[in-house]
């Protein structure tokens, strides 16, 4: 790269930095959801601010479904918890659930959820919409 294009990175090194293809980068500048600039001989470059602040936005999301995936388990470790009522008249539910026993899923869920709030105020950084965008496009 030339010094006038040290702000810039090609269509490959961006695709590279963001873990995507060159392809799916041409349909997002298509349409319109990180948009390319092109140089005098036609090639498409991108600034490295935006391909960092896209960086950023998709690692920030991965990070989310990573964590959204953990609280399934927890749940079904509360589930055991839920207080029902006996089918048949007059039968009593005898047993009682110790502290020991509810302790470790509610800690746990405790914690997924301080998580989950630690990960939507790093939401709130990304007040730009197009990041946004992109993510519908991945899977």
């Amino acid at each position: 790269m030339t010094s006038d294009n040290i702000n810039f990175l090609s269509i490959k090194q961006t695709a590279n930095r963001l873990n995507v293809s060159k392809k799916t980068l041409m349909r997002w500048d298509t349409e319109g959801y990180f948009s390319s600039r092109e140089t005098v001989t036609g090639a498409r470059v991108y600034y490295i601010q935006d391909v960092e602040a896209a960086k950023a936005w998709l690692d920030l999301r991965e990070k989310h479904r990573k964590h959204l995936r953990e609280l399934l388990p927890i749940r079904k470790a509360l589930d055991k918890f839920l207080v029902t009522q006996p089918l048949i008249p007059g039968e009593q539910d005898k047993h009682f659930w110790n502290y020991e026993e509810m302790k470790g899923p509610y800690e746990a869920m405790r914690r997924w959820e301080e998580t989950e709030r630690e990960i939507m105020k790093e939401y709130s950084k990304f007040d730009n919409f197009k990041y946004r965008k992109i993510e519908r496009t991945i899977k």
